[in-house]
């Protein structure tokens, strides 16, 4: 784990310095689905950014929060600022009497609504539980945000 996060924030300055900052810069709405609640994407350069969420998870019944990393591709079929993919890692916890932490590589895309400043996003999150013990699940889902 240690070596994980060691890695994690080496790879993670490297690209803060290696690009420029698009516009807009910060994103912030509502995911539905597991979990439930607060989204947030700060983008660090035209192609990463760092996704924040906290919400209830109706499945497990607590608290979840998660930290992403991503990672966009843009491919030629497709207009750059209309259909981004994304994939990336992160960590997740539990917060609730039943602790639990996790990594979680999640994979999604992004539609960029004309007119208002709308993120529409769609994500699925393969999440290995390494406390309290192994295991899988997925998380993922639905969401809009609104661009700063």
């Amino acid at each position: 784990m240690k070596c994980f996060t060691i890695v994690f924030c080496f790879f993670l300055a490297g690209t803060v310095f290696s690009q420029s900052i698009p516009d807009p810069v910060l994103e912030i709405g509502l995911g539905m689905g597991e979990p439930t609640g607060l989204t947030i994407k700060y983008w660090m350069t035209e192609k990463t950014a760092v996704d924040v969420g906290a919400g209830w998870s109706a499945k497990k019944k607590l608290l979840d929060v998660y930290l992403d990393y991503q990672y966009h591709y843009f491919w030629s079929e497709f207009d750059a600022k209309e259909l981004p993919v994304y994939t990336g890692a992160g960590i997740m916890a539990s917060l609730n009497s039943d602790f639990m932490v996790g990594l979680r590589i999640p994979f999604g895309t992004e539609y960029l609504i004309e007119g208002p400043r709308l993120v529409a996003f769609a994500q699925v999150a393969p999440t290995f539980r390494i406390i309290p013990k192994p295991g899988l699940f997925i998380a993922g889902g639905l969401g809009i945000r609104y661009a700063f």
